[in-house]
């Protein structure tokens, strides 16, 4: 599951992770997003932080406090640099932080090495 407001780079990282062999669905919103988790069950979710409405640090903190979600796997990818959000990300319990532009075999990579650890 991918969270982010940015068609452009929703479209960009499900093409990525599509041509890796992953099924993606998207969300524009965190709200959304969450509405959609409990169906849907994805084996992982990428988060942008700055979203309009919930941020991508408030709907990482719904999902990993909701005994049912909170196995999920959370890789915060974000343009902005790692400083206070780094540790916000931790803080709020997800388990990767990346800053665009980003490699995509290294993103790759850190999926498949949370989805193994699940």
């Amino acid at each position: 599951m991918i969270v982010d407001d940015d068609p452009d780079a929703n479209y960009s990282l499900q093409s990525i992770l599509e041509h890796a062999g992953f099924k993606v669905i998207y969300f524009y919103d965190g709200e959304s997003a969450l509405k959609k988790l409990k169906p849907e069950k994805p084996d992982i979710v990428i988060l942008d932080i700055m979203m309009p409405g919930m941020n991508g640090f408030e709907v990482c903190e719904k999902i990993k406090n909701d005994p049912e979600t909170s196995s999920i796997p959370i890789i915060i990818l974000t343009a902005k640099d790692m400083g206070d959000d780094l540790e916000m990300a931790l803080k709020k319990k997800a388990d990767w932080f990346v800053t665009k532009p980003y490699d995509n075999k290294y993103l790759i990579g850190k999926i498949n090495q949370l989805l193994a650890k699940r």
